[in-house]
């Protein structure tokens, strides 16, 4: 290929069931003759274990000829590999939390109350106790249950950790909230 079409990232588009995906190529390299590498801006944007397709646009050989449009896409997966994190917390009731993940989180883990961990933000001594966690059907969002009252106007910090995404992707460093 040549190497001035070959490493222009405008000539390189990912799809997502034929929509744009927002994240676009910020440089092209040439890996070798007929190989080229795209380094992205924005990876969070690219979806994840989802097919893709890739379209190369105005791209040319060494002669010239621009790439035919019967071999321009080709078809891929980025694999998951972050865990899940907590994106939003709201309290349902003085004894009940619902705790929305950023993906489908696996129930086996997700159900586990051990894996919550609820503060007073000013008085970490001061806990609140989780005694049940129930995965809701979209898989998103984990009830929780706790073993006594929220207090008005009191910050918290909700810890989570060991829960897992439909990958099995864990959470190891636990994921700190405040609400």
């Amino acid at each position: 290929v040549s190497p001035a079409t070959a490493t222009n990232p405008n000539n390189y588009r990912i799809y997502n069931n034929g929509h744009l995906v927002a994240s676009y190529p910020y440089r092209a390299i040439l890996a070798s003759g007929n190989r080229v590498v795209l380094s992205f801006a924005g990876l969070n944007l690219i979806p994840t274990a989802v097919t893709l397709t890739l379209k190369v646009t105005n791209v040319t050989d060494l002669a010239g000829n621009v790439i035919s449009s019967s071999y321009n896409t080709t078809l891929f997966t980025i694999p998951d590999t972050n865990p899940p994190y907590v994106a939003a917390v709201q309290v349902l009731g003085k004894r009940l939390l619902s705790v929305r993940f950023n993906e489908e989180v696996l129930a086996a883990s997700a159900q586990i109350a051990a894996y919550y961990q609820i503060y007073w933000r000013d008085v970490p001594l001061m806990t609140v106790p989780v005694t049940a966690a129930a995965v809701q059907a979209d898989k998103r969002y984990v009830q929780l249950s706790l073993g006594s009252d929220l207090t008005l106007e009191v910050y918290y910090l909700l810890r989570v950790f060991n829960v897992e995404d439909l990958h099995r992707n864990r959470i190891i460093a636990a994921n700190v909230t405040t609400f």
